[in-house]
């Protein structure tokens, strides 16, 4: 029996991978970390190993259920798949594309994510057989702040890891895997419904803390 996790999570940084690797060390030690992205498994994230893979349509999918068996077998049991469904880093000037683009196709306008890309989520869940053990899903949310509890809206280059963010905060909410739907259209909606609550929750606490939403508009000197 193979024993698997699943985290769905947002995508702020760079710097994603590595907090799910400290997370994964401190509370699921017998647990090996895996990160999902462009038709690949990989077990310990490198920009070497993610670039050859950028020019990849973001609504990627695997060919067939062979290519993703291929990719699951590289997995130690038990272990813990980590996917960022947005697969961009939402920075402002991103989430403000994928805001007109929704309007335009009448889905929800997001404000502080970027829409979800379904299909490798969709591969995944639908790729699991009898052999595979998985109870639940783990919606994970991600946020950076600031000595003054301001919430970092890019905090994507290292200077700012480093001189500006003071505590990463990271929420889980944990689903029944029983409870998702089990065809393509409905784990799309599923998907949806889910980073449409996760931007709510992330507006509220922008709210709360005082923090402001960078508009994603090009600045005079960025032009």
């Amino acid at each position: 029996m193979v024993v698997v996790d699943d985290v769905l999570g947002n995508h702020l940084s760079r710097y994603d991978y590595m907090i799910y690797a400290l997370i994964n060390n401190q509370h699921c030690a017998k647990s090996h970390l895996a990160f999902l992205s462009w038709k690949h498994i990989f077990s310990l994230f490198s920009l070497s190993k993610i670039l050859p893979f950028y020019r990849l349509d973001e609504n990627w999918m695997f060919e067939s259920a062979a290519d993703l068996e291929k990719e699951l077998a590289k997995l130690i049991n038990p272990y813990c798949l980590v996917l960022f469904p947005e697969v961009s880093v939402a920075t402002p000037q991103l989430i403000r594309r994928h805001r007109e683009l929704c309007r335009a196709c009448f889905a929800p306008e997001l404000t502080h994510v970027l829409y979800p890309r379904h299909s490798s989520f969709a591969d995944f869940i639908l790729g699991l057989n009898k052999g595979q053990a998985l109870s639940y899903i783990y919606d994970a949310t991600i946020s950076y702040t600031d000595k003054k509890d301001k919430i970092l809206c890019n905090p994507g280059n290292i200077d700012t890891l480093l001189t500006q963010v003071e505590t990463v905060h990271v929420h889980i909410h944990r689903e029944q895997y029983r409870r998702l739907p089990r065809h393509r259209r409905g784990i799309q909606k599923w998907l949806e419904n889910t980073w449409v609550h996760k931007d709510k929750s992330i507006r509220k606490a922008y709210k709360q803390s005082g923090s402001i939403m960078d508009d994603g508009k090009l600045k005079e000197k960025d032009k």
